[in-house]
């Protein structure tokens, strides 16, 4: 699934807090990162603001629950 452009970034990340599995960000560049992680968090946030970088890589989540919080989001492939 890719990331919709224009989302509110800050109502993203807390959604991505809420979820109870892994929320994984893949870039075009097969870079992973784990949202839930503290450190791929920043790297994520200092990024988002590129839109060519959040609409090049896709997310992979582990429960359809935390599709669930995240769809609003998302855009499936």
């Amino acid at each position: 699934m890719r990331i919709k452009k224009d989302i509110n970034f800050e109502d993203f990340m807390n959604r991505v807090d809420d979820c109870q599995g892994e929320v994984i960000f893949y870039t075009d560049e097969e870079d992973v990162l784990n949202l839930k992680s503290t450190l791929s968090k920043l790297i994520f946030a200092s990024l988002a603001d590129k839109s060519e970088f959040l609409s090049s890589g896709y997310i992979k989540i582990d429960l359809e629950s935390d599709y669930e919080l995240l769809g609003q989001f998302l855009i499936k492939d």
